[in-house]
């Protein structure tokens, strides 16, 4: 599997992040709308088109494990970093890992000193990717903007967009909506070649069942 076609079905499926809480309380107050404590259980979105990912925190501090589905009978496995930082992909069938399909991402350091995303941050890395197709080196820049509001339903939440470049021969370039006080994030926009594949909206947020 090519890197254009795994960024592509990761887009289309909608990538999710994890990370810390790094303050606000928008959600608290506001009933019916999960918070960071349902994190334990799990949380649901649904967005636009059909595809829906649930979250649920991973076996250490920062680490989230990824369910999601496109909708369309495409499922996949995630487990990601503080927000922004890909640590482990695979396809999904019968709800099983696809071996096969597997990419395992190395930032050269434990995911205690990788950083949450702050706003106005930047973080530039070289990360080591490991699929059946071999190893290779991908650098990425990150840059988080300003906190803004993210209404999801008849829920709101302080939100930052992490925007991430990759040194890829597409020039792929992806937004995550990173939401600190539940936790996690979402992809919102891709593009490859300047040319915008991938526009995700979240239409409802909830407690996993």
């Amino acid at each position: 599997m090519t890197d254009t076609i795994f960024r592509s079905r990761v887009a289309a499926a909608s990538i999710l992040a994890s990370g810390l809480v790094l303050g606000g309380s928008a959600a608290l107050a506001q009933a019916g709308c999960p918070t960071a404590d349902d994190l334990a259980r799990g949380i649901t979105i649904a967005f636009t088109g059909g595809a829906v990912e649930t979250y649920r925190p991973g076996r250490e501090p920062g680490v989230t494990e990824v369910i999601g589905s496109d909708g369309f009978g495409f499922d996949y496995g995630m487990r990601l970093a503080h927000g922004t930082h890909l640590l482990l992909y695979e396809e999904l069938v019968r709800g099983r890992p696809d071996l096969e399909t597997r990419q395992t991402y190395d930032y050269g350091m434990p995911v205690a000193l990788m950083p949450v995303p702050e706003a106005g941050g930047r973080w530039a890395v070289d990360v080591r990717v490991t699929s059946a197709e071999g190893e290779r080196t991908e650098r990425q820049v990150q840059a988080y903007d300003t906190v803004t509001t993210e209404v999801i339903g008849n829920c709101s939440y302080d939100r930052i967009e992490a925007v991430i470049a990759y040194d890829t021969g597409d020039f792929y370039i992806e937004g995550i909506h990173f939401l600190p006080e539940l936790q996690l994030g979402y992809l919102a926009w891709s593009e490859s070649n300047g040319v915008r594949e991938v526009d995700l909206s979240p239409v409802s947020i909830s407690v996993a069942q």
